[in-house]
C-alpha cells in the first residue's frame, strides 16, 4: 500500500490567502499574477515569494499587511508603515489639542463674556 503524502498546513485560513494574493496582483501589478487557486502551501510560498518586492506605500488591505506580518514578510515594509502611521497619529493627537487658556476665551467670545463682564462692572459702579 503506497501512502498518501499529506501537505502540511500553513496554519493560514485560505481565503485570506486568496484575498491577499489577489490584493498583491492588483497593487503590485504581478506578471505573472500569483495563482488564486493553488493550494494552501503553494500559495504561501508564492506570497512569500512576492513580498520581497512589497513597499510601505502599497496601498494594500489590512487584511494583506496582517497576513504579511503573520508570515514574517516585507518586515521593513511593514516597520516603516507603523511608523508613518504613529507619526499620523501623533499629529492627529497634536491636533486635537487646544490651550486651555484658547478655549477659555472662547467660551468667553460665545457667551459675550467681555461685555457680560463689562456690563456688571459698570451696574456695581452705579450701586451704592
Amino acid at each position: 500500500m503506497a501512502k498518501k503524502k499529506e501537505k502540511k498546513s500553513e496554519g493560514f485560513d485560505l481565503a485570506v490567502l486568496v484575498g491577499a494574493a489577489e490584493d498583491m496582483n492588483a497593487i503590485m501589478g504581478l506578471e505573472p499574477e500569483i495563482d488564486t487557486d493553488l493550494d494552501e502551501a503553494e500559495l504561501v510560498e508564492a506570497i512569500k515569494f512576492e513580498a520581497e518586492e512589497v513597499m510601505s506605500k502599497d496601498k494594500f488591505s489590512d487584511a494583506t499587511w496582517g497576513l504579511l506580518e503573520k508570515m514574517g514578510v516585507a518586515e521593513e515594509a511593514i516597520a516603516d508603515r507603523k511608523k508613518v502611521a504613529e507619526a499620523a497619529e501623533a499629529d492627529d493627537e497634536d491636533e486635537g489639542e487646544e490651550d486651555p487658556e484658547e478655549e477659555d476665551e472662547g467660551e468667553n467670545n460665545k457667551k459675550g463674556g467681555d461685555k457680560m463682564t463689562k456690563k456688571k462692572t459698570e451696574k456695581k459702579g452705579k450701586r451704592k
